[in-house]
């Protein structure tokens, strides 16, 4: 990552704007991101989102399942 390696864990789409603020959960059944987003097609209320984390194989970055 500090010499310009990674990618964005998570970007936007039409209907969830402005994803962020990420944690990331560890649990036996597995490990998952909890961030909010605005949900677009609520008027813009802020929303709790979980999306499961997968890691990658050829580097170990995470790949999640959101928005």
């Amino acid at each position: 990552l500090l010499d310009g390696g990674g990618t964005l864990l998570v970007t936007g789409d039409d209907r969830w704007v402005a994803p962020g603020h990420n944690a990331v959960l560890h649990t036996p059944s597995g490990d998952y991101n909890i961030y909010h987003a605005l949900d677009a097609q609520s008027s813009g209320i802020p929303t709790l989102r979980i999306a499961q984390l997968q890691w990658a194989a050829s580097d170990g970055w995470p790949i999640s399942a959101g928005p």
